[in-house]
């Protein structure tokens, strides 16, 4: 089920920390650049790229294995 695949996914990001470290990251660049001068779109540009490499390699393997376990079910 893609839904409990998306909750467990973003549950796991919480427990090891993740979400909050994004979300610090996402505040010093507000505070950095200036909400005036940032859109939604540039921060995602730059916040996304950088949150994608920052998640950790057991929750990429175990989600991997889930995906694929789900798939071929």
């Amino acid at each position: 089920d893609p839904r409990s695949l998306k909750d467990l996914l973003s549950k796991r990001l919480s427990d090891c920390g993740w979400r909050r470290d994004i979300e610090q990251m996402i505040r010093h660049t507000i505070v950095e650049r200036g909400q005036a001068n940032l859109t939604h779109d540039q921060l995602a540009e730059e916040i996304v790229p950088q949150a994608r490499a920052l998640v950790p390699d057991v929750i990429r393997k175990e989600m991997l294995m889930r995906v694929r376990a789900a798939l071929e079910s």
